[in-house]
């Protein structure tokens, strides 16, 4: 995490409180109220630490901040306001969220010129690791648990041919929620999710870094 400067490291440090049951469920119920109270502090706290911070660079972590809460509409409305590729993927994100997939899948278009570096879903931030080596992780690990699923095999090997692609992401949760028996294969797309959403936060910090 070298590349986080202080504020953000005292940031990301109430984050990393809530990480263990943040975004546990594909399509949330509501806002996790525990989470919510760790981010609104975390949201003060880069109001007064990153005040010379650009107001895109601030919202856009700010609505990845609140969809680890689980409060889909707080997020909406931040990244509403973020005319960069970063607000487009968290609005990408929102949406798949909610189930609203074909929106979810417009957005992530917009979005196409975010970069994706390093993030892992037990032990985050890992630079040395590409999302798309950390979601392999995460299938090789049901694999070795005994889940066999035939999409999981593909999807690896499409993350090693091509990367991760988060529309892809989007079509598999898609189908996942018009199966009934799809309890293994949900949890492994939960822990991608949460893999997701360490790449895309980190990758927002970084963004403001190079401006």
């Amino acid at each position: 995490m070298s590349h986080l400067s202080e504020p953000e490291m005292e940031i990301f440090g109430l984050l990393l409180a809530a990480w263990p049951a943040a975004m546990r469920e594909l399509s949330p119920r509501g806002a996790d109220g525990k989470i919510a109270e760790l981010v609104a502090d975390a949201e003060r706290k880069m109001e007064g630490r990153m005040a010379k911070a650009s107001a895109e660079h601030k919202c856009a972590l700010r609505a990845g901040m609140w969809l680890l809460a689980d409060d889909l509409d707080r997020a909406h409305k931040i990244c509403q306001d973020i005319a960069t590729p970063y607000g487009s993927a968290w609005h990408a994100v929102m949406h798949r969220r909610e189930g609203d997939f074909s929106n979810a899948l417009y957005w992530w278009r917009l979005a196409r010129d975010v970069r994706w570096d390093g993030a892992g879903e037990s032990d985050p931030p890992r630079a040395r690791h590409g999302v798309a080596d950390a979601v392999r992780g995460v299938l090789v690990k049901m694999r070795d648990g005994g889940v066999v699923v035939p999409t999981a095999v593909m999807w690896e090997k499409e993350l090693e041919m091509r990367g991760y692609d988060p529309s892809r992401f989007v079509e598999l949760v898609e189908a996942a929620e018009r199966e009934s028996g799809a309890g293994g294969w949900r949890d492994v797309l939960v822990a991608v999710q949460r893999v997701e959403w360490m790449g895309l936060f980190m990758e927002c910090v970084k963004e403001g870094g190079r401006h």
